[in-house]
């Protein structure tokens, strides 16, 4: 069921309600689920030649892609890339700067094992600025309970 109230979908476990905001997908008659969730968050850029974003990418999520736009120009770099650490272009390269610009990197899916950020790579220049509003494309397991 939908919880208007609550912006979410729900399920009866056989003794309650419950739910999982912003998620929807399957759930078992003993709880076990597969949910799917887009979490959207803006980042702010500091001056840098990297920035990370405050918001992560949830434990354990399977993330399908990442998509962006860009709200207040970036400046100082020529191109940036988004990414994550350990691979600065996983979700594109070569981004545009202006506002509007739009960032659409499908990924897989590629399972994180735990709270990951994403990375911003400047190209030409370090970022002097600029915000960028981000969402992450992703599942999540829940286990059945007792």
């Amino acid at each position: 069921a939908f919880d208007e109230a609550e912006n979410e979908f729900v399920y009866f476990t056989g003794a309650s309600w419950t739910g999982e905001p912003g998620g929807s997908g399957a759930v078992s008659a003993h709880g076990a689920a597969t949910t799917f969730h887009v979490l959207e968050a803006d980042h702010t850029l500091s001056a840098g030649a990297t920035n990370d974003t405050s918001f992560v990418i949830p434990d354990r999520a399977i993330v399908f892609g990442v998509t962006g736009r860009v709200l207040t120009s970036i400046t100082g770099a020529t191109s940036w890339s988004l990414g994550i650490a350990a691979d600065a272009s996983r979700y594109g390269s070569g981004i545009g700067l202006a506002d509007g610009s739009t960032v659409v990197g499908p990924s897989g899916p590629v399972t994180y094992w735990t709270d990951t950020p994403l990375r911003l790579t400047a190209a030409g220049s370090d970022f002097t600025g600029g915000v960028v509003r981000f969402a992450i494309h992703y599942a999540l397991l829940t286990g059945p309970t007792a």
